[in-house]
């Protein structure tokens, strides 16, 4: 590859290591889901039952427990679980995918456009949580989006081969989260080859051995866990996996209307929204049609496709079940930001102003908010409990800021 890639890797690299890697332990646990599972990992070391420990005398994990066997593997080179042990597996999650996303999209289209997307994936707001929080999520969905990258590049070859590392891709997200790290880059996958006129039973059995082959790893674990945990842990992966996609819980778990998910991606996106936002004013509005956009469609190249599909999918997908989350969403991010960095370069050719003018408001909001906590910090203002939020607030907001910058 050219320097131009070698550069803007190795930016790449430094950039999602820093801003990840140093800060994980700076806080203490600060959901109810993050010592959950770090109990898990710490009941591993403990108890030495890798397969289904039992968590505070009688709780199964709710989880398969990859997630689990990294925090685990991480926290036996300190001897013990603590926040920055926990949180490592997603953060090293994050740090891989935005490096592979950058890779897989500069070897197929150019290098500048890639390094903007990678860096969107980085920073936007709800990956950034996830890659520094102690949950499931990000490890599930590097594993997922890894698998649909590996899907493409064995059809991009002529599928002469099984995707194997498409498959151990699978596995993996399968044996942390569940069967949905088959389900969703199998039918990204399938539905792109339909569109590249492939036939259709062509596609289904190797969608189908594909599928199987990513069952067989944690098929294993399945079974043993059964051994152990009996008719209950069947009940309890029924309800994780079929009932909470059917809407059938015992309980009642995230339940959202459908709209839900769009307003979670518009909040998961900042602070770049903003930015979207602005441009809306300055789109050549009078130029669009619905025949220009169609032979547009029509000219799409294969990989603008599967963009498209790998995102616009993962979202009808989890708009089905009720459970609704804004960490479900995650698949989708890597394939928005490859569509926001097209929308950006397009923008810093033709339309300077709305750049222009989203920089100096975020300039404005990070001085804002620099001048709100000197003002808090020097005691300018009366103790209470408000002044206290809202410091922790401030805190919080000028740390993101100054990531995004």
């Amino acid at each position: 590859m050219n320097i131009k890639y070698n550069k803007a890797l190795w930016l790449i690299i430094i950039l999602a290591i820093v801003m990840m890697i140093p800060f994980l332990g700076l806080t203490d646990f600060n959901t109810k889901g993050e010592p959950r599972e770090a109990v898990v990992a710490y009941t591993m070391l403990e108890h030495g039952n890798w397969i289904l420990p039992i968590n505070n005398g009688g709780d199964i994990p709710y989880k398969p427990p990859f997630f689990h066997w990294c925090i685990a593997f991480f926290s036996l080179f300190i001897g013990h679980v603590n926040e920055y042990t926990s949180r490592l597996p997603s953060a090293v999650s994050l740090v891989l995918m935005t490096i592979g996303g950058f890779v897989f999209y500069a070897k197929r289209k150019n290098t500048q456009t890639s390094l903007i997307a990678a860096i969107l994936t980085l920073t936007a707001f709800e990956v950034h949580r996830a890659g520094m929080n102690c949950r499931v999520d990000m490890l599930n969905t590097a594993f997922m989006v890894g698998a649909m990258y590996l899907l493409y590049r064995w059809w991009e070859k002529g599928k002469h081969q099984l995707p194997w590392l498409a498959i151990l891709c699978m596995s993996g997200a399968t044996l942390t989260k569940g069967p949905v790290g088959i389900i969703l880059p199998c039918f990204v996958m399938g539905v792109f080859m339909l569109t590249q006129r492939e036939n259709f039973w062509g596609i289904v059995w190797r969608m189908a051995l594909t599928a199987l082959l990513s069952l067989v790893i944690p098929f294993c674990w399945y079974y043993a866990a059964y051994l152990q945990g009996g008719d209950e842990f069947l009940r309890l992966v029924k309800e994780e996996n079929i009932d909470r996609f059917m809407g059938k819980m015992a309980y009642e778990s995230h339940e959202n209307p459908a709209w839900y998910n769009l307003l979670t991606l518009i909040t998961g996106w900042l602070p770049y929204t903003l930015l979207l936002l602005f441009s809306l004013f300055i789109l050549p509005w009078k130029k669009f049609s619905k025949t220009r956009f169609l032979e547009n469609a029509k000219k799409a190249t294969p990989l603008q496709v599967f963009t498209w599909l790998a995102f616009l999918l993962v979202l009808f997908f989890y708009c089905i079940p009720k459970s609704k989350r804004s960490v479900y969403l995650l698949p989708c991010y890597p394939f928005m930001a490859y569509l926001i960095a097209e929308y950006i370069v397009w923008m810093m050719k033709e339309k300077m102003g709305a750049l222009k003018v989203y920089a100096g408001v975020i300039a404005a909001i990070t001085l804002i908010l620099n001048i709100a906590l000197l003002v808090v910090k020097k005691g300018w203002v009366p103790e209470s409990n408000s002044s206290l939020k809202f410091e922790i607030m401030a805190k919080q907001l000028y740390v993101a800021s100054q990531r995004v910058l």
